[in-house]
């Protein structure tokens, strides 16, 4: 746990190579599924596999966020920290998990009843990964004034 805490930096950069290599193999088979975000009277058509390298570019970023402050030895809320990584590393597992229920040869998962719903799961599990970010923005914020005002006394 105390590496979690440490170095969360190196969770997001092998979730990052993960998630783009996944997107790649792994949903080569459903590369014809696409997301529909239906947004008032428009609908926006993703393709699978850009939408998990989309997704490991931002853990890529979160992942380098996490690099600049273990550089300038900034320290963050163990906390903060350890949540937002688990909350966020979650959000990406049940992200790969939801396929399985809509490819699978029964359809037995009520959630799932036909096509259209789990775009709108997939649209759930996004907005609850957003919101987890909202953890990191302020534990970044908080940490480094906490760093300035240190420096500052000194």
């Amino acid at each position: 746990m105390h590496q979690l805490y440490t170095k969360p930096f190196i969770y997001f950069w092998f979730a990052s190579a993960l998630t783009t290599l996944t997107g790649y193999t792994l949903f080569t088979k459903i590369h014809s599924q696409k997301l529909v975000f239906n947004f008032q009277e428009n609908y926006f058509v993703i393709s699978n596999i850009e939408f998990n390298i989309f997704i490991g570019y931002i853990l890529a970023c979160i992942g380098l966020i996490y690099y600049i402050h273990s550089i300038f030895k900034i320290t963050l809320f163990e906390y903060l920290t350890i949540s937002h990584t688990l909350l966020t590393l979650g959000c990406l597992i049940v992200y790969f998990l939801s396929p399985m229920f809509l490819l699978g040869e029964k359809k037995n998962f009520p959630l799932f009843d036909n096509e259209t719903s789990i775009d709108h799961f997939i649209i759930i599990i996004g907005s609850i990964a957003t919101l987890v970010q909202l953890i990191l923005i302020s534990n970044s914020i908080i940490s480094s004034i906490k760093c300035l005002r240190q420096k500052i006394k000194l």
